[in-house]
């Protein structure tokens, strides 16, 4: 069964995954000299958020990936197996489960975040 059934259901996820991100206090230390942001289009659920990192802030929500450093295209079922630590995104990304806009350099760059945003995610869907 999926794990999401709307873009609404998978909105309040994100909500509560990007609050979860927010008061990381390490995480937020880790991203102290970023500036990038990441957008997802979710094609199965038609739904589009992002990821906002800036300056050691987290921010994000339902909405365009169109002004985001990179965007990336996977359904839903990728989206959750890649956020809940199930499925490497590099991985995804090589064998086609998921597409990407902009530089390949700045999304692997971008890896690093990851075991943050699992364990945001983890918690959002607890």
């Amino acid at each position: 069964m999926p794990r999401f059934s709307s873009a609404e259901e998978l909105y309040a996820v994100v909500r509560r995954m990007i609050t979860a991100l927010q008061a990381n206090e390490a995480f937020r230390a880790k991203i102290a000299q970023t500036e990038a942001s990441v957008g997802f289009n979710v094609t199965d659920l038609n739904a589009e958020f992002n990821l906002r990192f800036s300056k050691g802030e987290v921010s994000g929500g339902p909405g365009s990936s169109k002004d985001c450093t990179i965007a990336v295209s996977l359904t839903s079922s990728v989206l959750d197996n890649i956020f809940s630590g199930k499925q490497d995104p590099e991985s995804a990304y090589t064998y086609g489960s998921l597409s990407l806009r902009g530089s390949e350099y700045t999304a692997e760059s971008m890896l690093r975040f990851m075991h943050d945003i699992i364990g945001a995610y983890k918690v959002a869907t607890a």
